[in-house]
């Protein structure tokens, strides 16, 4: 079958991100448990906690748990189609559309260029999938009163939540509820209403809210936020796409300029919804505004005069774009404020705009079309040539492969043994030498060569332990050694012995070059001599000077020192909350030992001497996943009661 493996700016968020993750899921649940914890990429990372694995999503359960990997990740793609599709066409209806009319709003809604180009980001395309559903049930709840309608609604923000990118839970709770206080102005119940569905939302989806929490505590993600909240802005220039979705260039073919702070990149300022919509709204526009002149202002015979529900529609379109534009903006502002202060890409809120257009574009068309003979027939044949006009559009942009070629081992993992750490560098400049120079069209046998640098988080396709990570954020401790490992100075030399890197893949050649480090040191070690520091910044100083020896020093952030009995046992493994250590005492294992953190991000552990290491049990048991467990069964429970009691 084939697969989609388009590249992004400087890797690919498909074969660097999405799939791997979604392979590790895969491979987790048909193994019959959650993929907390991965040891494949850093020295162990809280994979789940992270967020974008979608490990308690029930719609990742049934496609990754039950469908096999590659076909799995292609269909998770069409379901969040479908899902659009779906929403939308039920929002319209409960707009009091037509059928016919429905049908169009769902694929004008769905079909549309945001969504086609964000197919690379797997996880907030999912997310996407939701929107139309959560403003179906809220329409719904404005229309009839029924606060089951408002259950629902939690339960559709909590999938946002758990399929894997939280921040889309975020911002459609804002733009929910400005549609809701404009649609039902000047009462606000609607609106607080949808704040109760947010609350009810995160108490469900407390068993992923409470380890992102813990994670966001261990990582400077508020502060990263505040750094980046404005780095994809939309600029204004770009409500052109509009019109054009490659008015300003085709990656694809490497005409699109280069990424920089003012302009962004493609797949995220995306306006483009199809020619027959935006061709509808300007047609009852002009409509409208000929027989405004031609009335006497009267907006009843105009067409112009808009309901109630099209206010709202409208509200989501000004305020989404708005938002939008970032710092381009007066609203500005409020990224400063949470929960838009954690808003890593502004530019995202064109989901809602590409929405709010492909219902707008149906709606003008009911307007046009409405009473005409063959009306049916009309919007089918509208239909047929959105679908048609869409793909042709679109249709060489994203890179195909054949899977089992994309898959299939890369010859480089046979070099390499089987309990090596490699590292990666230079595979960036390969990567954009052909995304920003060349663009992607016919260059499957470039990609495919440089899968070989098995950079960060490919190697986990292939089992190969990687210490770099791809990820949004990471926690302090792996983020400074993630930022210093590729020093070519004694620090950087330092880290890859200390992190137990045992072969360097350098990708800066034609041919990749495979450096074996014959000083990288074991994953679990004697410590010899023991160097107290306050914190891990003063171990990064100590670790950057030549004195210090990676094979006897370790960086002890500690006032407890060991007794002349123990001795400190080193494992190369993330200090992260929720690891702990069990003694086995007469074949028992019993207390729980402490756990210290060591060289800025690894844990260490005081026994007495001659312990042996089969005497000593290591296990991942965070306490954030059980209380949230806890709180969203609860929640579930009550959920269900609440349903059963209102229906």
């Amino acid at each position: 079958m084939k697969l989609i493996a388009t590249p992004d700016f400087g890797l690919s968020d498909i074969w660097h991100f999405n799939y791997p993750l979604k392979n590790l899921l895969s491979e987790s649940l048909k193994s019959g448990r959650f993929p907390l914890w991965t040891d494949m990429v850093g020295n162990g990372f809280p994979i789940t906690a992270e967020g974008q694995v979608g490990t308690f999503s029930p719609l990742n359960w049934i496609i990754f748990g039950l469908l096999p990997m590659p076909l799995a990740f292609m269909a998770a793609i069409a379901v969040s189609f479908v899902l659009l599709f779906a929403g939308g066409y039920l929002f319209s209806r409960a707009l009091k559309l037509s059928r016919s009319v429905g049908i169009l709003a769902g694929l004008f809604s769905s079909l549309s260029g945001y969504f086609i180009v964000q197919m690379t980001h797997l996880n907030l395309l999912q997310s996407f999938s939701f929107i139309p559903w959560a403003f179906w049930l809220t329409e719904k709840f404005i229309s009839t009163k029924k606060r089951k309608y408002i259950l629902w609604l939690g339960m559709i923000l909590a999938q946002m939540i758990l399929v894997g990118y939280p921040q889309t839970f975020f911002n459609t709770v804002i733009i929910l509820m400005a549609y809701a206080l404009v649609r039902s102005f000047p009462k606000v119940i609607s609106t607080i209403s949808v704040g109760t569905a947010a609350v009810g939302a995160v108490l469900l989806s407390a068993v992923q809210v409470l380890p992102l929490m813990e994670f966001v505590s261990q990582s400077d993600t508020v502060a990263a936020a505040a750094n980046q909240r404005f780095i994809h802005p939309l600029p204004i220039k770009h409500l052109l796409t509009l019109i054009n979705p490659f008015v300003f260039g085709d990656p694809s073919r490497g005409t699109y300029p280069v990424y920089s702070e003012n302009w962004g990149m493609f797949w995220e300022n995306m306006l483009y919804v199809g020619i027959i919509p935006i061709f509808a709204i300007f047609l009852l526009l002009v409509f409208g505004l000929f027989h405004l002149y031609h009335s006497g202002r009267d907006l009843a015979r105009s067409g112009l005069r808009l309901s109630r529900m099209t206010d709202g529609i409208l509200a989501v379109l000004v305020i989404s774009l708005l938002l939008s534009l970032g710092k381009f903006t007066l609203l500005s502002f409020l990224f400063k404020l949470p929960p838009l202060s954690f808003t890593r890409i502004s530019s995202r809120f064109l989901a809602f705009s590409n929405f709010s257009l492909g219902i707008l574009g149906a709606y003008c068309l009911d307007k046009i079309i409405k009473r005409k003979k063959w009306v049916s027939l009309a919007f089918l044949t509208l239909a047929t040539l959105h679908v048609a006009q869409i793909s042709w559009t679109f249709r060489n942009y994203h890179l195909v492969v054949d899977d089992q070629s994309w898959l299939k081992q890369p010859s480089i993992v046979n070099q390499l043994p089987t309990n090596a750490r490699i590292m990666s560098f230079g595979q960036s400049d390969r990567w954009n030498k052909v995304f920003l120079v060349d663009g992607w069209r016919g260059k499957e046998r470039e990609y495919y060569q440089n899968r070989d640098s098995l950079d960060q988080n490919s190697n986990m396709i292939f089992g190969v332990k990687q210490l770099g990570i791809y990820a949004q954020q990471l926690p302090r401790r792996q983020e400074m050694i993630q930022r210093n490992m590729y020093d070519n100075d004694i620090l950087g030399k330092n880290i890859r012995d200390v992190f137990g890197v045992t072969h360097i893949i350098d990708a800066r050649s034609e041919e990749f070059k495979i450096i074996e480090n014959k000083s990288a040191l074991p994953d679990v070690r004697i410590a010899k001599k023991l160097i107290r520091v306050r914190d891990m910044n003063e171990a990064l100083g100590i670790m950057n000077q030549e004195t210090f020896n990676p094979r006897t020093d370790v960086l002890w952030e500690s006032e407890v020192m060991p007794w002349a009995d123990e001795e400190v046992i080193v494992i190369n493994r993330s200090y992260y909350p929720g690891w702990k250590m069990y003694y086995n005492q007469n074949d028992r294992f019993g207390y729980n030992i402490k756990i210290y953190p060591v060289n800025i991000n690894q844990q260490a552990v005081i026994v007495p001497k001659d312990t042996a290491i089969s005497n000593l049990m290591f296990k991942y048991d965070p306490l954030s996943y059980k209380v949230g467990r806890a709180i969203s069964f609860i929640s579930l429970i009550g959920w269900i009661i609440a349903i059963r009691y209102l229906s």
